[in-house]
């Protein structure tokens, strides 16, 4: 199986994961956050959801600078209702996949740089590049979103296996 097939593989389980968790969003809890520091609840979910659509950036071009004009007007969105930000992660997933499409395995090798005007923040070959701003980086915002869910008793799906609240044709799943 080719790099391309297998980075689809892994970005189709890791977007049906994310959509039963999006799919049970606490509505009316949006500018709610464990911490000070913390993203609220509608900016850490807007965020789990565009995650996939920065494949633009990892795939379709050989860098990415932090400093361009593009990203001194970046601003970042807070949508306000789970249809909203499972519509996002939809077309987010779907532009990701056409990305990987366009992807062969030699140019997943090569290397990609992000930097911050001349500083070269990171080089490495591109799958892995993907692997970890796009596939990492998900799963990493959405198990911050899973304790969200918790602090706030909202039910948590089964993704890698039973939850307190959701143990399929397993049983009790006991502590999590």
């Amino acid at each position: 199986m080719s790099l391309v097939d297998l980075l689809r593989e892994e970005l189709d389980l890791e977007v049906e994961a994310t959509r039963t968790l999006l799919e049970r969003i606490p509505e009316g809890q949006w500018d709610w956050k464990p911490h000070e520091k913390s993203m609220n609840l509608s900016r850490l979910a807007t965020h789990v959801a565009e995650i996939p659509i920065w494949s633009n950036s990892i795939l379709g071009a050989d860098e990415f600078d932090f400093l361009s004009p593009e990203m001194q007007e970046w601003q970042p969105r807070e949508m306000q209702s789970a249809a909203e930000i499972l519509a996002e992660l939809e077309a987010s997933a779907e532009i990701c996949r056409g990305e990987l499409a366009k992807m062969t395995d030699g140019a997943l090798q090569e290397t990609w740089t992000m930097r911050a005007g001349d500083q070269v923040l990171m080089a490495e070959p591109r799958y892995m590049v993907f692997r970890r701003q796009v596939l990492n980086h998900l799963v990493h915002h959405r198990g911050q979103l899973e304790v969200y869910f918790r602090m706030l008793d909202a039910p948590l799906p089964m993704i890698y296996g039973p939850t307190a609240d959701e143990s399929g044709d397993m049983g009790d799943p006991g502590p999590e």
